[in-house]
């Protein structure tokens, strides 16, 4: 069983890695600016697949950018 201070400690941000953690952030923002705050009742609903094929071709390009980055450096 690890003590509080050992939780505490490792989660200080001088123990995260900050290329894992830009990449965190770059992901977090389209979610909550482009997410729906209304109520789906329908599970296959047309506006929910056009909602997840939005946030999935917003995600790749997200990706494709990032392994831009990682390739040209």
């Amino acid at each position: 069983m690890t003590t509080r201070y050992r939780v505490e400690y490792a989660l200080k941000s001088h123990r995260r890695d900050q290329l894992i953690e830009w990449i965190k952030g770059l992901l977090a923002v389209p979610f909550v600016l482009h997410s729906q705050p209304t109520v789906v009742y329908q599970e296959h609903s047309e506006n929910l697949i056009a909602v997840a094929a939005d946030t999935h071709q917003r995600y790749a390009e997200i990706f494709r950018d990032v392994e831009t980055l990682i390739r040209d450096h």
